[in-house]
C-alpha cells in the first residue's frame, strides 16, 4: 500500500526534545527447547540431567550480547520443571535479539546454532527455532533528505526543529525504508515509556502533532 508514496511518517511518540528516528535495529526471536533426564532430587549428584541447568548455561552465554550499537539479547521468558524434588526433564525459554544490519544478523544465526548445539550438561539436548523476525531499518540518505526537508518546512512555519537518532528497537518503518520510500520514524505526539506500564503521551500534544503533520503534508 505504500508503493508510490512520496514519503512515509510513522507516528509513534516523539521525545520531548523533538528527536525522531532515521534508522532502527531488526528483531529476531528464537524459542529454545531443552530436554534432560528426570530423576529424584535426592539422587541428582549421581543420576538425572537437569534441563533447567542446561538452559541456564545457554541463557548466560546468550545474555553476553549487550552492545547498544550492535547486537543485544534478552532471554525474557523461561519455563521448566514439574516439582521441586525432581530433576527437570524439560525447560524452554525465548531469546529476543536486536541487530543493526544483515552482517550482525548472520552472527546472531550462527550464535543461536552454536549455543543450541553446545552441551554444557551431560545427557541434555536442545533445539532452537526462529519464531519471528523483522528486518532492520538501515541508514538511508533518502531518510536524511526527508528529515532536512521537514526541518525546512518547520522553519518556514515557526515550528521547532527536529533532531535525529538511531533507534534500538524494531519498527514497521523498516519495511518502508527497504521499499526505498523516504521514511521518518517516531514523529508522533510527545510521549515516552514505550511498551511498559508507564507508556504515555501528552494529551495536549495531539493538536501540536496534527499541526506539524499537516504542515508536512501540505508542503512536501
Amino acid at each position: 500500500k505504500s508503493q508510490g508514496a512520496a514519503a512515509f511518517l510513522n507516528t509513534e511518540a516523539i521525545s520531548e526534545d523533538n528527536t525522531v528516528v532515521l534508522a532502527r535495529k531488526g528483531i529476531a526471536r528464537y524459542q529454545f527447547e531443552v530436554s534432560g533426564v528426570a530423576a529424584h532430587s535426592a539422587s541428582c549428584a549421581t543420576s538425572g540431567a537437569s534441563a533447567i541447568v542446561e538452559a541456564a548455561h545457554k541463557i548466560i552465554e546468550l545474555e553476553k550480547f549487550k552492545n547498544a550499537d550492535g547486537i543485544t539479547c534478552n532471554c525474557g521468558v523461561i519455563s521448566g520443571g514439574s516439582v521441586a524434588n525432581t530433576v527437570a526433564e524439560k525447560c524452554a525459554f525465548s531469546a529476543d535479539f536486536r541487530y543493526a544490519d544483515e552482517e550482525q544478523f548472520e552472527i546472531v544465526e550462527k550464535t543461536v546454532k552454536r549455543v543450541a548445539e553446545t552441551v554444557y550438561t551431560h545427557d541434555t539436548q536442545c533445539s532452537a527455532v526462529k519464531v519471528s523476525s523483522r528486518p532492520s531499518m538501515p541508514w538511508r540518505e533518502k531518510n536524511l533528505d526527508l528529515f532536512n526537508t521537514i526541518n525546512r518546512i518547520y522553519s518556514e512555519h515557526g515550528l521547532p526543529p527536529l533532531n535525529y537518532r538511531k533507534g534500538l528497537g524494531g519498527s514497521d518503518a523498516a519495511y518502508i525504508t527497504l521499499a526505498d520510500i523516504p521514511c521518518i520514524d517516531s514523529i508522533g505526539p510527545y510521549g515516552g515509556g514505550a511498551h511498559s506500564r508507564n507508556e504515555y503521551i501528552f494529551a495536549g500534544a495531539l493538536a501540536e502533532c496534527a499541526k506539524r503533520l499537516a504542515a508536512v503534508a501540505m508542503y512536501i
